[in-house]
């Protein structure tokens, strides 16, 4: 077997794993995670990669630039820097270093567990496998079979037609805000703007992930507190919450 061969079938069976954390329920995730981790430690290739990627990145500092912003979890640019921050993310919740209910709390908090894990996996679990695609396949041709795009449930035009302008509004407000200070405001519009972007690209499932994440965010910004009311009534008027 060609090493690109070799690569492929090790990604798609790591993807596998991946979305069985993603599509998986709260309950399940260690055992998941656990599964996950066994696998890149079995592969000699999948070591030496995430060794790579490793090599010249400060986990732990890495850790702390992605939580210092209170209520968000913010990835790295850098491909390499993403593999290496979320699998050793991940080997901290395994060993207990850090438990997978508090962060969810911290940063991805929701009505309920698989709510929160929900949006947990759809902000880190799926761009981690996406960084380690385009780090470990390089310029290998490779359909991604992470998900069978015939399956995902996407938004209908007219819902969309509906959220846009309270997404439109609260950046109109957030913006007009003249009280309002310069970090928060770039915070605020940088989760509105992420918000409009999934509309966008029309996938259910990310737009209720990402949606949770707007809530957490503007949840002590009472301008707000309209058009978010408006937006749940829409979200449960089609029973998409």
């Amino acid at each position: 077997m060609e090493n690109s061969e070799m690569k492929i079938e090790l990604y798609q069976y790591f993807v596998k794993l991946c979305n069985n954390i993603v599509n998986g329920k709260y309950l399940l995730s260690g055992d998941r995670i656990s599964q996950l981790l066994q696998f890149i430690a079995s592969s000699k290739e999948m070591t030496d990669y995430v060794a790579f990627c490793n090599k010249g990145v400060n986990y732990k500092t890495e850790l702390a630039q992605a939580m210092a912003d209170d209520k968000i979890f913010k990835l790295p640019i850098s491909n390499k820097k993403i593999v290496a921050l979320v699998t050793g993310l991940l080997f901290d919740f395994d060993r207990g270093n850090i438990h997978i209910n508090t962060f969810m709390n911290e940063y991805f908090s929701a009505d309920d567990h698989n709510e929160a894990f929900t949006a947990m996996c759809y902000a880190v679990i799926v761009p981690y496998y996406k960084a380690f695609k385009d780090m470990l396949l390089e310029e290998t041709p490779f359909e991604e079979k992470v998900e069978d795009k015939e399956k995902v449930k996407m938004l209908d035009e007219v819902v969309k037609e509906q959220l846009m302008p309270y997404v439109t509004s609260l950046a109109k407000i957030v913006a007009e805000d003249l009280k309002l200070d310069e970090v928060k405001k770039q915070e605020y519009l940088q989760i509105i703007e992420g918000m409009e972007y999934v509309i966008n690209n029309n996938d259910v499932k990310l737009i209720k992930a990402m949606f949770i994440g707007l809530k957490n965010v503007l949840n002590t910004y009472k301008p707000s507190f309209s058009n978010l009311k408006a937006m749940v009534l829409i979200f449960k008027n089609y029973s998409l919450i």
